[in-house]
C-alpha cells in the first residue's frame, strides 16, 4: 500500500502470506544456489525452482518489491561468478603476481560486501522492510532500514544473519569449496585458533544491540 508519498511492498494481507510470497521471490536465488550443489535437497532442478518463484513474484508490487527482485537477479549473478570461478580449469600459476597486478587482496570491507550479495542480504531485508509489519522502520519507501546506516551496533547484528549461516553451512560449505564464508576465510588464513570465540562474538553483538535506545526507549 501507500503511505503518503512512499510506495511499499503490495501483497495480500496476513503475516503467513507475506512470509509465503517472500518465499517464493527467494527461490529464484536457491535455483542458483543450490540446484546441483552438493547439499541440493534433491527437490528438482532449477527449473523447478523457477516455476515456484513466480507466485511471489507476480503478487508483490511496489518500489521495495521492484528493488527487491532486482537486486535479487543481481545476487544470482554473483553466485554465478562465483561459481565460474570457482570451476576454472587452470589453477592460478602465481597468486602472489595475481593480486599484486589486481593492486592487493580484497579487504575485510570489500569482502564483507561480496558476502552480502552472496547471501541476498539486500533483497531478504528490503522486503521485509518494505511490508506492513516493518513500514515504521522505513525510512524512505524502499525498504531501507536507515537506522542501521547510522548505529553500528543494530548494523553489526543485521550482519550476524549471514555469521549465523557461516556456523551452520560450515562443512558443507567445505565439502563443495565455498569461497564466500567468512569462518572458512578465517581457517584458511589463520588456522582454526582463528576462529576461536567466532560464536561468542556472534551472541555478543545481540546483547549489545539490545541496549540500544530509539525514540528515547531501548530497542
Amino acid at each position: 500500500m501507500t503511505t503518503g508519498q512512499h510506495q511499499h511492498v503490495l501483497a495480500p494481507p496476513g503475516t503467513g502470506d507475506f512470509l509465503d510470497l517472500f518465499g517464493a521471490v527467494f527461490i529464484l536465488a536457491s535455483a542458483i544456489d543450490y540446484a546441483g550443489a552438493s547439499d541440493d535437497s534433491g527437490a528438482g532442478g532449477r527449473e523447478v525452482h523457477v516455476k515456484a518463484a513466480t507466485e511471489g513474484t507476480v503478487a508483490v508490487a511496489g518500489r521495495a518489491a521492484d528493488l527487491a527482485l532486482q537486486e535479487t537477479a543481481l545476487t544470482c549473478g554473483v553466485m554465478l561468478a562465483k561459481d565460474a570461478l570457482r570451476h576454472a580449469p587452470d589453477r592460478l600459476p602465481d597468486p602472489r603476481r595475481y593480486l599484486a597486478d589486481a593492486g592487493g587482496a580484497p579487504t575485510p570491507h570489500e569482502y564483507m560486501w561480496a558476502r552480502w550479495w552472496d547471501a541476498a542480504m539486500l533483497p531478504y531485508f528490503r522486503l521485509g522492510f518494505g511490508s506492513p509489519p516493518y513500514r515504521m522502520l522505513d525510512d524512505d519507501g524502499a525498504g531501507t532500514f536507515d537506522v542501521s546506516l547510522r548505529c553500528h551496533r543494530i548494523r553489526r547484528a543485521i550482519d550476524n544473519s549471514y555469521r549465523y549461516n557461516e556456523i551452520i553451512g560450515i562443512l558443507t560449505d567445505y565439502a563443495h569449496e565455498e569461497t564466500c564464508n567468512e569462518a572458512l576465510l578465517a581457517i584458511a588464513a589463520g588456522g582454526v585458533r582463528a576462529v576461536t570465540g567466532y560464536a561468542a562474538a556472534c551472541a555478543r553483538v545481540v546483547d549489545d544491540v539490545l541496549t540500544v535506545r530509539l525514540w528515547g526507549r531501548r530497542a
